[in-house]
């Protein structure tokens, strides 16, 4: 993925991230306590589906989330 930055502003192109660093990690450390994905959200002023696609995209990327491509049991090769 190309990411576009204005040499002047040193800025990134396109509509900010809603989830922060800081913001995700606070996702994390709620989620880990086993806070539910409402009252994450409410914490942290987004929405829950929001909280839950960064959680996922982060542990997805850190090889944490395995989909696989038969998610269905009795469904796919070798059943």
């Amino acid at each position: 993925m190309t990411v576009s930055v204005s040499a002047e502003t040193k800025r990134r192109a396109g509509r900010p991230k809603k989830v922060t660093p800081a913001i995700l990690a606070e996702v994390e450390s709620l989620r880990a306590r086993g806070v539910s994905w409402a009252e994450v959200a409410v914490s942290v002023a987004l929405k829950p589906e929001t909280c839950r696609r960064a959680l996922w995209a982060v542990r997805k990327s850190r090889g944490a989330v395995g989909n696989s491509p038969n998610p269905i049991p009795g469904v796919g090769p070798g059943d």
